[in-house]
């Protein structure tokens, strides 16, 4: 061994030693000397890159009073506030409480969405208390070398044992604790990386949530070097139990299911805290708190806490600043409840962006589609309102219907997941039906739909089923058919809603070609100009949902569709039409003998920004000119029925409005086959009029019987005048 080194320097030096002498192995030995003493700050300057600047964890210390957070600012949640006082009393008296035999709490968990104001509340807490609060990414801990992120985690907890000596006690917030404390035995390595790399990488396995689970519940262990030092000179004097610093760790996690069981065991995260959405009281104590941080006029505080249903208060505070950004580029310095609204259309749709070429075509398309949605949005779910209709493009959507629930709801029922589903599938019924062929803007409605469906008959029991897909580890894809059999029913009952009420479609889609955007009162102007004539399936929903035969003296501004108790809906009484949702005007109808008389059209009272009761009956009406708009939305008689033949809707020509009455057609409740010859201008009758005395109705005649001219009949001219009260004002 030796003779090889000895014949190894020779070998280097000895060509030097040769050619120059002694001096040129000195400066073959400096040179050699330099390149090693780069290679190796190179090497020290590489290994600190990596450990201490890159894989460095994110971690913020504030001394007490630092964060300038207390509970005055925490507001929506006042339960989860009162836990939060029990922490602080436990760590300001931590002394009193350990003399009872007590031990402090050395973890709490907070759960919640995000935006609830989880890391906000840790930080109340450290100032209430008084101690140092340290704020820690938990993803940022996860290191790309062995033993990394463990060592990191140890200096963490060092450094919070050594405030925790200086000030009594310190609070340690790990935040989405998810990335580093994922459970052993689904799989992950509790790192959030592998160890496909091998070598120096891949985070160590294991090694980082183990770490994690000794800091949290260590053995009481004196490590001050003081005492190292003494106990290693064998001079250990004082032989008593060490202390254990009070050290509390707080941790914020929305997928607390992911988490492993070692660390919700007691002893580790003590507590667990559910952070939740604040109800109605909350978003009010919210929205005044940061109302009164800015300028602001006539803002109505009980409706915008009815606008913010489903609101996080970080999220409240967004278009609260939102709002002041919109009120100062338009020179204002005071915020108003219309910039509120901006605010909040921004946060949900984002950016207003319209489309300028556009053409009409594409813009017939996308109103039958979203008017789809509207009209059964408003005939099916009255315990919402509508906000807003439009084509116009908002961040990824080139239109949208969006409501607004008039009440916080926590636990549904089958029938209002069912309306969720058909409001969803009425965009591809109303294409089928007004356009002749869907569209591809039917994607996310359609995984709407069918999420909706899964969870109703895999996870909900609602479908007839009493097993649980979840536990059984069926997949979505094995439930097919069953959801395919499923939707087409409840698209049937949707096309079947939109078809009975055609009229009311095409108004509202031509009135929104028109104008592009309609706010919610708009939509029910429009509606109410007709009569709604719901489907048996719609009215056993409003009945079993609640809103069918309330008391009519229900006062008017909750906005819940009434119905007398003297309409003829009961329970025990089969609908109206049973069997064929083909519904008859409000009128007295001939009854035939032995013939149970079907429910009459009940008074219809629909939801709308600024509530309002029902819909009176529409006055009698003169029609002085021809109304045969042709090319518009149809083609059609004088008296507003289609023509034989013209089932799919042609392309919108250039419309007028809906006030000048010429583009919204109007489709009668007769029958549709009626001759299309002139009719005589209907003579006025009395509001008060009576049906005559029941009759066998007359045969219609048909397109090929088509005679010269209308037979004259009083029965047939009473008709027809109970059938022109029927129609609204303007046509």
């Amino acid at each position: 061994m030796v003779f090889a080194v000895v014949f190894g320097i020779l070998s280097y030096f000895g060509p030097s030693f040769s050619s120059g002498g002694p001096s040129a192995v000195a400066n073959t030995i400096i040179s050699m000397a330099i390149q090693l003493s780069i290679a190796a700050f190179t090497a020290i300057l590489f290994i600190y890159i990596q450990f201490f600047a890159i894989s460095k964890p994110r971690v913020y210390w504030l001394k007490p009073y630092e964060t300038g957070v207390s509970f005055k600012d925490y507001r929506g949640n006042p339960q989860v506030l009162e836990l939060a006082r029990e922490v602080v009393l436990l760590l300001k008296g931590s002394k009193d409480f350990k003399n009872m035999g007590g031990e402090v709490i050395r973890g709490l968990l907070l759960e919640g969405d995000p935006g609830v104001g989880k890391s906000y509340l840790a930080q109340a807490i450290a100032t209430e208390a008084g101690v140092p609060f340290g704020y820690c990414s938990a993803p940022s801990l996860q290191s790309p070398f062995l033993a990394g992120g463990m060592l990191s985690i140890r200096a963490l907890y060092r450094r919070a044992r050594k405030l925790a000596g200086q000030y009594g006690a310190c609070i340690l917030f790990l935040d989405e604790i998810d990335a580093i404390g994922q459970s052993r035995t689904n799989g992950n390595n509790g790192s959030g990386l592998g160890m496909g790399m091998g070598g120096m990488m891949g985070g160590g396995g294991n090694l980082l949530i183990n770490e994690l689970l000794v800091q949290l519940d260590p053995p009481p262990v004196d490590d001050r070097w003081t005492t190292k030092f003494l106990r290693w000179l064998g001079m250990d004097l004082v032989r008593k139990k060490a202390a254990r610093h009070a050290v509390l760790t707080i941790a914020a996690t929305n997928l607390v299911s992911t988490l492993d069981q070692a660390l919700m065991r007691p002893g580790r995260f003590d507590r667990h805290i559910t952070v939740d959405l604040p109800d109605s009281d909350g978003r009010r104590d919210v929205i005044e708190y940061y109302l009164d941080k800015v300028n602001h006029e006539n803002i109505p505080v009980n409706r915008l806490v009815e606008e913010t249903i489903g609101y996080t208060p970080v999220a409240i505070r967004h278009i609260i600043n939102e709002a002041v950004v919109r009120a100062h580029f338009n020179g204002r310095d005071a915020v108003t409840y219309a910039d509120l609204i901006e605010g909040r259309d921004l946060h949900e749709v984002g950016v207003r962006q319209p489309i300028s070429n556009l053409s009409r075509e594409e813009k017939r398309r996308l109103a039958y589609h979203e008017t789809g949605h509207a009209i059964a949005q408003v005939l099916l779910v009255p315990w919402e309102r509508l906000v807003k209709l439009t084509i116009i493009r908002h961040g990824g959507a080139l239109g949208f219907m969006q409501p607004k629930p008039l009440e916080e709801k926590h636990v549904l029922l089958k029938e209002e997941l069912e309306v969720d589903i058909q409001v969803s599938l009425a965009s591809r019924a109303a294409e089928e039906l007004f356009l002749g062929s869907g569209s591809s803007g039917f994607s996310g409605d359609l995984n709407n739909a069918t999420a909706r469906a899964i969870r109703i008959i895999g996870d909900y029991g609602m479908n007839g089923h009493l097993s649980s897909r979840t536990v059984l580890g069926i997949a979505g894809a094995g439930m097919q058919l069953e959801v395919e059999a499923y939707l087409q029913d409840q698209m049937k009952k949707v096309r079947q809603l939109l078809e009975n009420n055609s009229d009311m479609v095409h108004a509202l889609a031509a009135e929104l070609m028109e104008r592009d955007e309609l706010l919610g009162d708009d939509v029910m102007e429009i509606v109410r100009h007709f009569t709604p004539k719901l489907t048996n399936d719609a009215k056993n929903k409003r009945k079993k949902i609640g809103f069918i035969r309330q008391e009519t003296n229900s006062t008017s501004d909750t906005g819940i569709w009434t119905e007398s108790e003297s309409e003829a809906v009961a329970a025990s009484e089969p609908l109206a039409a049973t069997g064929t949702d083909n519904f008859s005007p409000m009128q007295a109808q001939p009854i035939k003998p032995n013939q149970q008389q079907e429910a009459q059209t009940t008074t219809f009272r629909v939801i709308s920004d600024t509530p309002s009761g029902p819909i009176p009956a529409p006055a009698n009406t003169q029609v002085n000119t021809p109304f045969s708009p042709s090319g518009q939305l149809g083609t059609m008689d004088r008296l507003g029925n289609p023509l034989p033949g013209n089932q799919v809707i042609p392309p919108a020509a250039p419309a007028t409005g809906f006030q000048a009455g010429v583009t919204a057609p109007f489709s009668p409740m007769w029958p549709s086959d009626q001759p299309t010859v002139s009719q005589p201008k209907p003579a006025p009758v009395e509001p008060e009029a009576k049906a005559q005395p029941a009759a066998e109705p007359k045969q219609q005649a048909t397109p090929a019987q088509e005679p010269a001219k209308p037979a004259e009949n009083k029965q047939d001219k009473q008709d027809d005048d109970d059938l022109w009260d029927l129609l609204p004002k303007g046509w």
